[in-house]
């Protein structure tokens, strides 16, 4: 009888990211995720940002990420943000290695900011910003 092949024990966290899986170009659509996003910040969030919010996490996750990346910042699009201007904390696991930049999608007629990264086809929100300049400096 022939042994069982056993498969190395690998931590989830050790594996490498292929630079390919992090390519626009592999990504049909975004799936949303509110893992890391901080309690306290959803709380503060009054209703009508929620709905405004999850509105729009339903629009982008139905809508092809080519249209999403060709669409204005300010409307369906997105804009990247610079590390070093967020005023709010990145989660160790969602580092550079992992992650694309910072961006921000707007939300609630283009005034607000859902601040997140990207790894791979899921966008982790961080924040969703209250006043303008809560979230990183604007430019």
């Amino acid at each position: 009888m022939p042994k069982k092949q056993q498969r190395p024990n690998i931590a989830p966290a050790s594996l490498p990211v292929s630079p390919a899986a992090t390519t626009t170009t592999q990504i049909d659509y975004l799936s949303f995720s509110l893992r890391y996003l901080d309690g306290g910040v959803w709380k503060k969030t009054n209703k009508e940002d929620r709905a405004a919010a999850l509105d729009r996490i339903r629009m982008l996750s139905t809508t092809p990420f080519a249209d999403i990346r060709l669409a204005p910042r300010h409307g369906l699009g997105f804009e990247h943000i610079d590390a070093a201007s967020l005023h709010i904390p990145v989660p160790p696991g969602l580092t550079c290695g992992t992650a694309s930049r910072p961006a921000s999608f707007r939300f609630g007629r283009g005034k607000k900011a859902m601040v997140g990264v990207r790894v791979d086809s899921v966008f982790y929100v961080l924040c969703f910003e209250h006043s303008f300049g809560d979230a990183y400096a604007h430019r």
